[in-house]
């Protein structure tokens, strides 16, 4: 779902935990506010380009899509959200018709006017999918429509070729033939291909709807709306102080919702919270002792923390006295390193996988996730359908066989090969210390590393406009289908899009246009498998590891639960105030 700068859902807890600035103990034990921590800031809050874990921790709370995942389903469930029901398809998969909830309002803001808000509707969504399109947007979603909806890369171009005097102009009046309002309350959508997996895009941020009306008040003069979010979710942006916090309040108007029985909050109306308060807490050590001292309400384990929180596999007997919760999340997040297939020096095939074989992956699995990881042998990680089990990772470490690979690429023992910049999401002392293990690797068969540490708004426009050489990159699934892992890797994924590698292999790419249109099958399987094996021969990775989560949580966090694609699941949770205030006397 995604590429994130650290990945989803609860996963978005790798990248989302921190500790609210300037409040006192005894607010912090009164209000009924969820507290986040971010480790770094978001660079944007525009639908259209929203995909990395900081931001999508934040938006899903405030803008709302047609569809979400179950949050309480056991396996990967999708349900109805803005929509009245799930969608229409046709026999031949090509048309998908969705009636949309009437009723439905935007939370008041200043973008309507006199008014205050307005109702949701149909071309809400069709404006959204335009802004895909927008040269000025730059959306990183492109790739959701681009050559699947009838109509809509031939609107890229005609965007793409006008001049900027004329662009705001002749955006407003063109279409889409693909997608219609049928009525106030129902879409259309025309594919040129079957589109399995457009349930799951229906869940994404990049077709949630978008008023004219937020564009027209809060645009910057590309078209983008990047500070400032207007939706129709249970929370509103109250503040945005860029580099520090991010406040959420309840929508005191939201619809009327009450949690499910069964659920902690059960009767109860949502939200449950007054708030959700976002703060930007770059340094692990500091998230650790803000979630110790109560101040924050989740955190994933740091790696130098985890000895003291898990004994013999277990949360450890004195976190658990202090009302501590652990929560074991199934890996569907990945770590590797992309290769810009079009650098110069890593445009060579045997310089990467030279690289792949340089790194030591077990040393990496045990100093960075605590013997949590498992070695990638495919690009798709366990648990999906059609995924190759039995492929071995081809260029697995052996430094000898790494030597004589760079050898055969015309750099023995590194000779005349220029040194590689490796980017970096991150300023923080465990990213430090992880570009020191990269340099440390690859010296070991003569590569020189540059390296760039670099903010998250940094680092994402430098991904936009592919100007990134090597990159660490973490990934968890946008939605669980090998589908959505091999669209990283396909030509038509190339910058504003997340195919980092800039990697074009027209047989991956023929393979990747028939699975994507398959349903779950052996023929499908087969072209996974074929992308695959040409994947390990090529290198556009450096294959790195699959990540299983290990969470904590405070116990007065109420309805508790994690979903590794609900990247923002504040709306299902409360806070306890007497559970709070007793768990916090034992700090």
């Amino acid at each position: 779902m995604i590429f994130r700068a650290s990945a989803s859902s609860f996963l978005v807890l790798s990248s989302v935990l921190l500790s609210l600035a300037g409040c006192t103990r005894h607010s912090r034990e009164s209000a009924a506010v969820i507290h986040v921590a971010l480790d770094e800031d978001a660079k944007t809050l525009d639908p259209a380009n929203t995909y990395d874990g900081i931001a999508l921790a934040v938006l899903p709370s405030v803008v709302e899509s047609l569809y979400q995942y179950d949050f309480y389903a056991p396996d990967t469930k999708v349900i109805p959200l803005l929509a009245s029901g799930m969608p229409e398809t046709s026999k031949d998969g090509k048309k998908v018709t969705i009636k949309i909830r009437p009723g439905i309002r935007y939370a008041k803001d200043a973008a309507f006017g006199a008014a205050g808000t307005r109702e949701l509707v149909a071309s809400d969504f069709i404006y959204a999918v335009k802004r895909l399109g927008h040269p000025g947007v730059q959306s990183q979603g492109r790739w959701v429509f681009d050559g699947r909806l009838v109509g809509f890369t031939d609107f890229v171009k005609k965007m793409e070729a006008l001049p900027k005097d004329k662009l705001a102009a002749e955006f407003e009046k063109a279409t889409i033939p693909g997608v219609r309002a049928i009525d106030a309350h129902t879409l259309e959508f025309d594919f040129e291909k079957p589109y399995p997996q457009f349930l799951y895009i229906l869940t994404m941020s990049f077709v949630a709807p978008v008023p004219p009306e937020a564009v027209a008040k809060y645009g910057d003069e590309h078209g983008q709306i990047n500070d400032h979010m207007v939706g129709t979710g249970p929370f509103m942006q109250k503040e945005w102080k860029h580099g520090f916090s991010i406040s959420l309040v309840k929508n005191p108007d939201f619809r009327h919702e009450e949690y499910p029985l069964g659920s902690d909050l059960a009767g109860k109306t949502v939200p449950a919270a007054d708030g959700v308060e976002y703060s930007v807490l770059r340094e692990e050590q500091p998230r650790w002792l803000s979630f110790m001292k109560g101040e924050i309400d989740f955190i994933r384990i740091p790696k130098d923390n985890y000895a003291l929180a898990i004994k013999d596999g277990a949360l450890a007997p004195e976190l658990v006295a202090k009302g501590i919760r652990l929560e074991k999340v199934r890996p569907i997040e990945m770590y590797y390193f992309t290769l810009n297939v079009k650098d110069p020096t890593l445009s060579n095939k045997k310089v990467r996988q030279a690289l792949n074989a340089a790194i030591d992956r077990k040393k990496w699995i045990s100093l960075f996730t605590n013997d949590r990881g498992a070695e990638m042998s495919v690009v798709t990680p366990p648990g999906l359908a059609d995924r190759p089990t039995d492929i071995p990772l081809a260029y697995a470490y052996d430094v000898e066989r790494a030597k004589k690979l760079l050898a055969e690429a015309g750099f023995p023992g590194g000779k005349g090969l220029s040194p590689i910049v490796f980017e970096y999401f991150g300023t923080d002392t465990a990213t430090r210390q992880l570009s020191e293990f990269v340099s440390t690797e690859l010296a070991k068969i003569g590569v020189t590393v540059v390296t760039n540490l670099n903010t998250n708004p940094t680092w994402t426009e430098k991904a936009k406009t592919g100007k990134l050489a090597a990159s660490q990159m973490s990934w968890s699934l946008d939605y669980p289908d090998v589908e959505n892992v091999y669209q990283l890797l396909s030509g038509a994924s190339l910058p504003p899009g997340f195919n980092l590698s800039q990697y074009d292999n027209p047989r991956v790419n023929a393979a990747y246009a028939k699975l994507s249109t398959m349903p779950v099958g052996p023929a499908r399987a087969k072209l996974a498998r074929e992308i695959e094996t040409t994947l390990q021969d090529d290198c556009p990775w450096i294959f790195g590891y699959y990540l299983s989560g290990h969470k904590l949580s405070q116990g007065w966090i109420r309805n508790f639960h994690s979903n590794p694609l609900v990247t923002s699941p504040y709306k299902y949770f409360g806070v306890g105030a007497s559970e709070k205030r007793t768990m916090l006397s034992k700090r």
